[in-house]
């Protein structure tokens, strides 16, 4: 075996732990973010406004479950506790109120973007992106001990496991 043939093989095992590397780490942010709701620092969401609000049902139809007061018309709902009591109302998870951000985000297709064999970007697609403005900017970056989990996976054991 030629030290080229050599060399070609360990790059493309490289390349292989590497890419397998970038979606496990995505897998543990999906966990990390939708299922223990914590951010990079281990942190919760910061709470909702409390501020009184009315919410149109058509908004929400089909979509989530609205709690809420009815108003005489029945095309809102008023929340005496504002955002925060809607989402606590609404039975979903603090990031999650219609399920759209898990969905696209979840999906590695749409989030994980290649941009060469050892570079990748792990995005919130576009049209979710608002979403996570404020509340949630530290819970889609990646953590310190995800980074130390993709460099033990793309480096792996010295049997080449």
């Amino acid at each position: 075996m030629s030290l080229d043939n050599v060399f070609e093989s360990y790059q493309m095992r490289l390349e292989k732990n590497f890419a397998e590397a970038v979606f496990d780490m995505h897998d543990a942010m999906v966990k990390r973010i939708f299922v223990d709701n914590k951010d990079i620092n281990g942190n919760e969401p910061k709470p909702y406004s409390t501020e009184p609000m009315y919410a149109s049902v058509a908004r929400y139809k089909g979509l989530v479950r609205l709690g809420g007061q009815k108003t005489e018309s029945g095309k809102s709902k008023y929340f005496e506790g504002g955002y925060s009591q809607l989402k606590s109302e609404s039975g979903r998870p603090p990031i999650e109120l219609t399920g759209s951000l898990k969905n696209s985000f979840e999906n590695g297709t749409r989030a994980i973007k290649k941009i060469n064999n050892y570079e990748y970007d792990i995005v919130v697609p576009k049209e979710d992106g608002d979403k996570i403005r404020g509340h949630f900017v530290n819970f889609f970056k990646v953590s310190q001990k995800e980074k130390q989990n993709l460099l033990k996976d793309i480096i792996g054991d010295s049997k080449g496991n």
